[in-house]
């Protein structure tokens, strides 16, 4: 496991971090991993994040795991 440099208290912060360094991830495994590093988020937070950054095109969606855009 690797350490996430750079967070803070933004859970859209924190989730493209996640994502940039560690790709395709469900939604229970970015939760799970951003609970490792001590990020304190509640499950809704993350999906809600997810769904935003899908809409914006910021990410997008394989079966049920994310990854970012090209």
């Amino acid at each position: 496991m690797f350490e996430l440099v750079g967070l803070d208290g933004s859970v859209r912060k924190n989730v493209v971090l996640l994502l940039s360094r560690e790709w395709p991830l469900s939604v229970k495994e970015v939760h799970s991993r951003l609970e490792r590093q001590g990020i304190e988020v509640s499950y809704q937070a993350v999906h809600k994040t997810l769904n935003e950054l899908l809409a914006e095109k910021i990410t997008s969606k394989q079966g049920n795991s994310f990854q970012l855009s090209e």
